[in-house]
């Protein structure tokens, strides 16, 4: 019986959280101490009641860790203080100060990476909580006081007050200090948390205005916001070739994140309804780039997108008509678009010429992909509008760039309010940090620092600006610091049939598929299902659920379980078989290192996985959880159509009812073994076998059969362990 279990820990230990620490501290080399840590974080995920270990004395150990040198330790540290954060219980507020004080000190030395905008909002939260709550002495005061004006807050709705009535009385001069509020933040998350949650007076107030300057500066804070994802480049300065590299933005991340970012830019667009043809066909890049940014809100866009493809249609310039058409085809030949949709466009003339524009081919095309290609040296990226620092006299502010991808481009630019600044830009990771760029008091305030570089070894970079030097002058500070990583498709995106379209191994070892031809005790095979921020291992009679709070821990996590396992099964496993499951395929960094690693939809692989079982000439499996999805197996063969897109899949249909789902598969597809799965069924068997026979040819359901896994509740779990397995076994039926 598949049972999940929490690790135990030994009673003799008071405090294992706190033994793990000192052992950390007394580690002999970075990765030992990094084991320790990972072993100190597990403890806080798995534990039952973990707060009775959050003390003064383990916060005197972390303080002490967090300003060691190396920067691999202080960032596994960041991930602790975060779990802290959760748990600690808020009533001892001398060890809250503590705890803060030590957090913020840590965040200016990490400041530019997530751990550390998270820890900020987190210390931020602590502190808002101990003045609420009183209980502070004087001294306290003071020093919660000084804490929460390390970084001051702003009232966002006093600075709108002015733009709004400028905005109101057609003064342009409005947009240029709403540009001027989302510059002064210090983290591009900041800006968008104002942009999607505070401007709403603000397009209120644009509502009826018709002057093209107001137009012009809206296009602008789009263009800013809904940034460009990729870019094609040509790395001509390091590649003698001509060939160009797709590349992905880190930052592309954060406006997808925020759904009220979504909101903010549909209304802003609306707005600029009636402006002329030089700004409404420019909006169609703002429109392609929410249209993958935000799938799930496509229908909301048809509007817009249907009067923007009229209007330059009908007035746009060749160059503009020539990506409407591009646009066009991927609408019209996605299986996402409404129907009702692409017969509206199929049958407005006034859009026929985009139809037969020489760009509208009928061939696949990834307007990812297609993005203009561009010189490296030529490269202007924009995310987000310029950060905000101010250094005062004798100090020195840092930004970290994590770059866990070769072959990286870093792109910066900076520029002071006044005065000059001196800066070092520095690779940290190493055992002695290496000195890449250093400039002493450059004069900025006219003409601003910029350049770029290819970084071809994965690590941790860090920009310092130093104004020690000074005494009495502070230095404010604008600045850019952009990363491009390559950009990985999915080996399910290829074009052929092959099984990549079900089961995707995105790393492979040297022994293949031949630890199932030859049977072998040196084999491990893992199992890995992630839902929600939740994932579960398994493997042999070990298995364990985390909490994720972050995407990077992943790789951590499962490589610390393969290491409890072999150490509770007392071996070594020279090959490790790695499958992890879930609702959508999903590529990971770091996942290489772990061994032979394979990703498929968890309802595919349950699928292949009962049709192991069963030999099922046909087999429908359907998955409740986290929604309805399902797939068909005809003779150990998953169908899909050519465009890659499985057949069968009952979450394109608008009824969620799991019983007519079901019922409409088999009026497809015939008499079938139907395998249901999924936390969020609850519905008895044979309550739902009676509903379904009422909606199929009598001929089909005498034929049929409705039946829960027999790998029970975790099956999803189970049939990732089985991943590489199932992977060999139905590689030739696909």
């Amino acid at each position: 019986m598949f049972v999940l279990v929490t690790l135990n820990y030994n009673s003799m230990s008071e405090n294992p959280f706190a033994e793990k620490l000192k052992l950390a501290l007394k580690a002999q080399s970075i990765t030992e101490c990094v084991s320790f840590l990972r072993d100190a974080s597990k403890i806080l995920v798995t534990h039952i009641d973990p707060k009775p270990f959050i003390n003064s004395k383990t916060v005197l150990l972390l303080g002490k860790l967090s300003n060691n040198e190396d920067y691999q330790i202080v960032r596994y540290v960041g991930h602790i203080y975060t779990k802290i954060c959760d748990i600690i219980p808020k009533t001892d507020s001398a060890l809250l100060i503590t705890l803060s004080n030590d957090i913020l000190q840590l965040c200016d030395i990490l400041s530019g990476t997530e751990v550390a905008e998270n820890l900020q909002e987190s210390v931020n939260g602590i502190l808002v909580h101990l003045f609420k709550h009183g209980g502070l002495g004087a001294e306290q005061t003071q020093i919660v006081q000084r804490l929460l004006d390390k970084k001051p807050t702003i009232d966002v709705k006093a600075v709108l007050e002015p733009i709004i009535e400028e905005v109101k009385s057609n003064n342009p001069y409005g947009m240029n200090r709403l540009m001027d509020l989302l510059s002064s933040r210090e983290s591009l998350k900041e800006q968008y948390l104002i942009f999607g949650n505070q401007l709403n007076p603000v397009i209120n107030s644009l509502l009826g205005t018709s002057d093209r300057d107001i137009y012009v500066k809206i296009q602008k804070i789009l263009e800013h916001m809904i940034f460009q994802t990729h870019y094609n480049i040509r790395l001509s300065t390091y590649d003698q070739s001509s060939e160009s590299h797709l590349y992905t933005i880190v930052e592309s991340k954060d406006y997808s994140m925020f759904e009220n970012v979504f909101y903010a830019a549909y209304n802003f667009l609306n707005i600029l309804k009636p402006a002329d043809i030089f700004i409404t066909q420019n909006l169609l890049k703002i429109l392609i780039r929410l249209w993958y940014a935000y799938p799930q809100h496509r229908p909301s866009l048809y509007t817009l997108i249907f009067n923007n493809l009229v209007e330059i249609a009908s007035g746009g310039i060749s160059e503009y008509k020539a990506k409407a058409a591009k646009f066009l085809h991927i609408i019209t030949h996605s299986s996402d678009t409404d129907s009702e949709f692409k017969g509206k466009l199929e049958s407005e003339a006034a859009i026929e010429g985009l139809f037969k524009n020489e760009a509208y081919i009928d061939q696949e095309i990834d307007l990812l992909v297609a993005e203009d290609v561009i010189d490296f040296d030529d490269i202007q990226i924009i995310a987000g509008f310029p950060l905000s620092i101010t250094i005062q006299p004798g100090e020195q502010k840092y930004y970290v760039i994590e770059v866990k991808e070769p072959n990286s481009i870093l792109q910066w630019g900076f520029a002071t309010e006044y005065y000059d600044v001196s800066y070092t830009l520095w690779r940290v990771d190493l055992p002695t940090p290496e000195v890449i760029l250093h400039e002493e008091k450059v004069q900025c305030d006219q003409n601003p620092v910029s350049g770029i570089r290819l970084l071809k070894s994965p690590g941790l970079y860090r920009f310092s600006w130093d104004n020690s030097y000074s005494w009495f002058r502070s230095k404010h500070l604008r600045f850019r610091i952009s990363l491009l990583k390559p950009f990985k498709h999915l080996k399910s995106e290829a074009k052929s049939r092959e099984c990549s379209k079900i089961i995707n191994i995105i790393h492979e070892d040297e022994v293949g598929d031949a630890c199932f031809t030859t049977p072998t005790k040196n084999v491990l095979e893992v199992g890995v299902h992630i839902k929600n921020n939740v994932i579960v291992l398994s493997a042999l009679e070990n298995n364990e659920a985390f909490e994720i709070e972050e995407e990077d821990q992943i790789p951590f996590l499962i490589a610390g379980f393969i290491d409890t396992v072999c150490e509770h099964a007392n071996q070594e496993y020279s090959i490790r078989k790695i499958g992890i499951t879930e609702k959508q395929m999903k590529y990971r960094e770091g996942l290489e290192d772990l061994g032979a690693v394979a990703i498929c939809r968890d309802v595919d692989a349950i699928g292949l996985l009962s049709q192991q079982s069963l030999h099922s000439n046909t087999l429908i499996s359907v998955v409740i959880d986290e929604g309805l999805r399902s797939c068909v197996i005809l003779r150990g063969r998953i169908l899909i159509g050519d465009d890659g897109v499985p057949l069968g899949d009952i979450s394109k249909l608008k009824n969620t009812d799991p019983g007519v789902g079901i019922a409409t598969l088999l009026c497809m597809f015939g008499p079938a073994v139907v395998v249901i799965s999924g936390q969020d069924f609850k519905e008895d068997i044979a309550a739902l076998s009676e509903r379904v026979s009422y909606l199929v040819p009598m001929q089909v359901w005498q034929h049929s059969v409705i039946r829960e896994s027999v790998y029970g509740p975790h099956v999803a779990v189970v049939a990732a362990s089985k991943l590489h397995f199932l992977h060999y076994r139905y590689k030739f039926a696909f």
